[in-house]
């Protein structure tokens, strides 16, 4: 088996820490426990034992913060190019740092998450990032705009979501 859908289910971080362990260990490419919302760090800390991990979609999980993202980070995960964070409220700048540590990192997803200005600086460590999804980040300005549109994510983005974000006015574009 290499993909499995748990959307919705009432999976917690016992659960994962089987998951982790069991059978499915070795093969598991791609994990998706959107709205698991019993899922906390220590569950994220227990998938960081994948090593075959290459999508993992954590969307409304909404107690996973920068310390469960450390847990990916520390990990070593070489092959995870997609991650989705969206509605995970708590995962801030600090988290956005562990995430930079994820050079495989391709396609993320921090929509509804609580990334300032000063944290989406860190996106531009990761090499490979080419989809970024900042929808309804509402701690965003037209700083993280002028940002996007000069830095290093220039030329790289091929896909950028910004969908409200009411912050970002004529002076950002």
């Amino acid at each position: 088996l290499r993909t499995l859908v748990l959307r919705e289910c009432d999976v917690t971080d016992v659960g994962l820490r089987e998951l982790s362990a069991g059978g499915l260990r070795n093969s598991l490419a791609a994990l998706n426990i959107i709205m698991c919302r019993r899922v906390t760090d220590e569950g994220v800390a227990w998938l960081a034992r994948l090593p075959r991990l290459t999508q993992l979609d954590l969307a409304g999980c909404e107690a996973v913060t920068e310390v469960g993202l450390a847990s990916l980070s520390r990990a070593r995960l070489t092959g995870l190019t997609a991650l989705n964070l969206q509605m995970c409220h708590m995962v801030c700048d600090a988290g956005v740092a562990e995430l930079a540590l994820i050079p495989s990192l391709e396609s993320l997803n921090l929509g509804g998450s609580a990334v300032t200005d000063a944290g989406l600086g860190q996106l531009a460590k990761l090499p490979n990032l080419t989809a970024l999804n900042l929808t309804t980040c509402t701690h965003l300005t037209d700083v993280s705009l002028k940002r996007l549109s000069n830095g290093a994510l220039q030329g790289k983005l091929r896909a950028l979501s910004l969908f409200g974000n009411y912050r970002f006015t004529d002076d950002g574009v």
